[in-house]
């Protein structure tokens, strides 16, 4: 448990799916507690929460609960599959907002848990890369300002993951952009303000490319400064 504590401490997520409420009172609220923070549900199974807006639960990983009037239908940010929709009239079928697509939960007794993608038609898991993800582009970030640097990535999946990030923190209004201008002339903002005391220091980002986007584009991405109109670390991303 302390190893998935540590990921959250150390991961930094974004996505270009707008924040919502946080609330997990209503998924807890219709589970049995069985003590030491781990509860029962009766559609989603056994989870665990320390009395935060995140659960842990066995086969999906860390999720974040938004408010919800029912659990009918709820949206959950995982760390593994970026903003999900689910509930107990839905679940073990999830919809993923990232891949636009349907996908069926397994929770195998044995072996990691599967799942399948209807629309794809293919079996994956989390705990192995996905066979049907590839790289599409990557590259690394050029320093220009702030002490940025990472490695960045494109999947076909429509993810764009940088890693190893570094960046001290500072500016004013700084976030992640993507355009098809080498001179950012029009972008489109991916992040929220990536400002952070203390700075980032072999950080994960993980966010989507927009759908008026494709990864069959050459892209340019930016850590800009919004009122500054500079870039404090850019790629060029050519598939």
């Amino acid at each position: 448990m302390l190893k998935f504590c540590r990921i959250l401490s150390t991961l930094v997520l974004f996505t270009a799916v707008p924040l919502l409420k946080a609330d997990s009172d209503l998924l807890r609220g219709e589970s049995t507690p069985t003590g030491n923070g781990f509860y029962e549900s009766e559609w989603l199974g056994v989870f665990f929460t320390n009395d935060s807006d995140w659960i842990y639960q066995s086969g999906l990983g860390w999720l974040y609960c938004t408010a919800a009037s029912t659990t009918d239908a709820m949206w959950l940010y995982s760390l593994d599959l970026g903003w999900i929709f689910t509930g107990n009239s839905t679940f073990p079928s999830i919809y993923t907002d990232g891949s636009k697509a349907w996908i069926y939960f397994s929770d195998e007794s044995s072996g990691d848990p599967l799942f399948y993608n209807f629309s794809g038609e293919y079996f994956f898991s989390l705990g192995a890369p996905d066979s049907a993800t590839q790289v599409v582009s990557e590259g690394d970030l050029v320093t220009r300002a702030h002490e940025v640097s990472g490695q960045v990535q494109i999947l076909n999946n429509g993810v764009i993951e940088i890693t190893g990030f570094n960046y001290d923190g500072g500016g004013v209004d700084v976030r992640a952009v993507v355009s098809t201008s080498a001179n950012y002339d029009d972008f489109t903002v991916l992040t929220g303000d990536l400002l952070l005391d203390g700075g980032y220091s072999g950080a994960t980002l993980r966010f989507y490319l927009p759908n008026d986007f494709s990864t069959d584009q050459l892209l340019y991405l930016s850590i800009w400064c919004i009122p500054v109109r500079i870039s404090f670390g850019d790629v060029v991303l050519a598939p």
